[in-house]
């Protein structure tokens, strides 16, 4: 999530790259993301990319949150 935080767009490609995991991985973060109520806006065009809504500011204790919500929705996810 600090990639959104120091940039305004993103690809699923730099994610996968950046974070050692497939696409398909990247592809349900975000929806992870999404469901949570994280305002992320994916487009595929020629300007595409994956964007956090401008108006919509992350703080550390944003970041955190979201950190722990997802590991443990792995951790939950991988008993099953």
């Amino acid at each position: 999530m600090t990639l959104f935080a120091k940039s305004k767009k993103t690809t699923h490609k730099e994610l996968s790259d950046t974070f050692e995991v497939s696409i398909k991985t990247i592809q349900r973060d975000i929806d992870k993301l999404s469901m949570m109520g994280l305002p992320i806006i994916c487009k595929q065009v020629n300007q595409g990319g994956i964007y956090v809504e401008e108006s919509y500011k992350l703080t550390n204790e944003d970041l955190q949150t979201i950190t722990f919500a997802l590991s443990m929705y792995d951790s939950i996810s991988k008993k099953t």
